[in-house]
């Protein structure tokens, strides 16, 4: 594989006798190099100006590889600001991962000193490796292959992973989707994945498989899930001192393809005014210290999208009575009906100093957590990092990047970039380490645009799974413009917590029906727990633990509900009497008055619109119903009676009854040529006697659907039968033989 050449971001100052700063730049497909013998080219610019008089003809570099080597190089400074290039190339002969650093060590002055020292970085040498690269695409044809009309994904998360599971390479596409990476040789199972957040990864599902040998091309096709993510937090804000003005911003956005609207508040605290917009859209209303805006956001059919809806900021005014440097706080959510892969970024509370140090070289943290420590809990594990930046210097900026040195406890594989107001590349080197690029992006001074000169990026990355309570999470980035020395921002705290455990309240809601038939009650309680810690106590006064009660009279009724956390709610409710509907007319039942017993008969009533029906028997049973119909199976009689309960839609209820003879057989045991059994019916032992014995006999009992009940071998003259367990019914009794088969009828009741 061709060598590659890796150029290396250094940055020094020489104070008093002469002032000179080195720029480099890294990406992933450059920090990584093989095979062996790998060589390395770091190569830069330079130059000399302010504090110094005259000119300089040249100065002396020296670069440690970090491998037990080292070179130095002269160049020759040209031009009023004594520029000049330079380049070092070395071999690295053995792999591993290597520590490099320069500074000039000529010319030296009196009381010369570095901001900084010696600037390094690192190189990741591979005794062999494969160069992978691609394109990340919404497969909108389906075909899992790249078309002209598929669009491409900036600021993907390329994600490689080897055969354990342990991250070898972070990637990420660029403004035209494309990515890059050297992979170690060897990795059969190494996978690389699609940390994108709202869409999912097609085609391979699981990763792709990164061949052991060969450079290799893989593209990433995905597409939309359907959700969204809608996100508020604060931008750039900061509050006067008393009587004088500040500034408050919120930003919100949503991330995916689902098209809709969204409820978007930024609330102020009373101790400020809110004054004249700044910028933004125009808020649909402003009540009190809340300001309203109503966003509606469009469809991106498989192509999720970030979609800005509100970045607005405000004036605002400090009352005069306000004390310095006591907080103020404010709020930013966003809300939408519809489903929202997360909710727990939607609303952010931050808070302010009145006249607090304000730098418009800083780093923000969403959500900023509670009290000085950011105090954040597991589920929160998605922290969104805002950079902002403004050139003060007294030129413009042709070029700026920000070095950021992640925590230990983030999961580098969750690294999503956002959005930046001007074209952007990221790159990633082992620490973990990122480093966001902006290339000539001519950033105007501070004095001649003050707007103008800002720029600013948003990125988000996930906390690591079961990281212990009171893990802080600090972050601050080193911000370089041109060849000036980095400005460090401020340090962002999130401290992970375990929150105190906060009782629900307990809110119970009882609805109750009155009575209002003449010939029944009809009352009705149903209780519901809308709220509270579960599980919940329900004890009624008289001992009943039941949520719903009908047929009540009238009368007062006490519940009495207690939750897990102790909280007691008791609550009468009164049942009032107030007879208003009449009593339905039940018209006779119709059917059979003398049956056989153990066969099923049908029996109807007339129909009334509106009404039900419960069908009883006494001496019977109910097979089935419909309504105002019943199929009922008479047992031994001598006499059954069927009842039916009609109720009208206001649920007052009648009652009918029906009388009916029941023919009663099998008094007698039943005797047949071969066998006699007895007793018929029973509703237990069944005795089966046989007339002779040929040593074959089996008796079996079958339902009336064929069904095999029981069986059992005959070896005596008098076998018997448990029939305790099974169902009432006509059941039929055979005897096999050598001789053929005898059946028999049998009623167990």
């Amino acid at each position: 594989m061709m060598a590659l050449s890796v150029l290396l971001v250094l940055c020094s100052l020489f104070a008093k006798g002469q002032n000179l700063a080195f720029r480099q730049r890294i990406d992933l497909a450059n920090f990584s190099v093989c095979p062996l013998p790998a060589t390395v080219t770091m190569y830069g610019e330079d130059n000399a100006f302010q504090g110094y008089s005259g000119s300089l003809d040249s100065t002396t570099l020296v670069v440690l590889w970090g491998d037990g080597t080292s070179d130095t190089g002269k160049f020759e400074m040209t031009g009023y600001y004594n520029n000049f290039d330079y380049s070092f190339t070395h071999n690295y002969q053995l792999p591993g991962k290597f520590r490099v650093l320069i500074r000039p060590i000529e010319p030296t002055y009196t009381n010369f000193y570095y901001y900084g020292g010696w600037s390094d970085t690192l190189v990741q040498v591979y005794p062999n490796c494969i160069h992978a690269e691609g394109v990340v695409f919404y497969d909108s044809i389906n075909n899992c292959q790249l078309d002209a009309s598929e669009p491409k994904v900036k600021n993907t998360t390329i994600v490689v992973r080897d055969s354990i599971g342990s991250i070898a390479g972070v990637g990420f596409s660029d403004d035209n989707g494309e990515y890059k990476a050297n992979i170690p040789s060897g990795m059969v199972d190494a996978t690389a994945r699609i940390g994108i957040g709202l869409a999912n990864q097609k085609c391979s599902p699981n990763g792709y498989v990164f061949p052991t040998v060969n450079d290799t091309t893989i593209d990433f096709a995905v597409f939309c899930n359907s959700a969204i993510d809608l996100v508020a937090h604060h931008g750039i804000s900061g509050v006067g001192a008393p009587g004088d003005t500040g500034k408050v911003s919120i930003r919100s956005r949503v991330r995916g393809c689902e098209a809709g609207a969204a409820l978007v508040k930024l609330t102020v605290d009373s101790q400020l005014v809110i004054g004249s917009q700044i910028s933004g859209p125009t808020p649909d209303s402003i009540v009190g210290q809340t300001i309203y805006w109503t966003v509606s956001f469009s469809s991106s059919v498989g192509t999720p999208k970030t979609t800005s809806l509100v970045y607005a900021s405000f004036e605002t005014i400090t009352n005069t009575n306000a004390t310095l440097l006591s907080k103020v706080y404010f709020t930013a959510s966003i809300e939408s009906g519809l489903v929202e892969t997360a909710t727990y970024n939607n609303v952010e509370n931050w808070s302010l100093l009145v006249d607090g140090p304000y730098d418009p070289n800083n780093k923000t943290v969403s959500p900023q957590g509670l009290d000085d420590d950011g105090k954040v809990t597991l589920e929160q594990n998605e922290l969104t990092y805002t950079v902002n930046f403004q050139n003060t210097g007294t030129a413009p900026a042709k070029n700026v990047f920000i070095i950021d040195s992640l925590s230990q406890y983030f999961d580098i594989a969750s690294l999503r970039v956002i959005e930046s107001s001007d074209p952007m590349t990221t790159a990633y080197y082992d620490g973990p380490i990122l480093r966001f690029d902006f290339e000539n992006i001519n950033l105007p001074d501070s004095a001649s645009d003050p707007e103008g000169s800002k720029g600013w990026f948003i990125f988000s990355v996930n906390l690591k799974d079961s990281l212990p309570f009171g893990t802080q999470i600090m972050n601050n980035v080193d911000i370089y413009f041109d060849y000036n020395a980095p400005i460090r921002t401020n340090t962002t705290l999130n401290t992970i917590y375990d929150p105190p455990f906060v009782p629900e309240d307990l809110i119970v809601s009882i609805s109750k029906e009155n009575v209002t038939c003449m010939s029944n009650d009809n009352g009705s309680i149903d209780l519901t727990i809308i709220s509270g810690n579960p599980p919940y106590s329900i004890l009624w006064g008289n001992g009943s633990s039941a949520t719903s009660f009908t047929d009540l009279s009238p009368g007062i009724y006490t519940v009495t509900v207690t939750d897990s956390a102790s909280i007691v709610h008791t609550e009468n409710v009164e049942v009032l009497e107030n007879r208003i509907h009449d009593t339905p007319i039940i018209a006779p039942i119709q059917g059979p008055k003398k049956v056989q017993s153990w066969n099923t008969f049908n029996y109807t009533t007339s129909t009334t619109a509106l009404s039900s029906f419960v069908w009883t028997a006494d001496g019977g049973e109910i097979e089935s119903s419909v309504a105002n119909a019943a199929n009922v199976l008479w047992h031994a009689g001598p006499i059954g009676t069927l009842f039916v309960t009609e109720a009208n839609e206001h649920g007052c209820t009648a009652i009918d009854s029906f009388k009916v003879e029941i023919a009663f057989v099998g008094v007698e045991p039943i005797i047949s040529e071969g066998f006699k059994i007895y007793p018929n019916p029973t509703d237990g032992v069944l005795v089966i006697e046989l007339n002779a014995l040929t040593g074959t006999e089996e008796v079996q009992i079958r339902d009336v659907h064929g069904r095999l009940i029981q069986s059992k071998r005959i070896d005596s003259g008098n076998t018997y039968l448990d029939l305790r367990n099974v169902a009432k019914g006509v059941y039929t009794v055979t005897v096999l033989n050598d001789s053929g088969t005898e059946h028999q009828r049998l009623i167990v009741r």
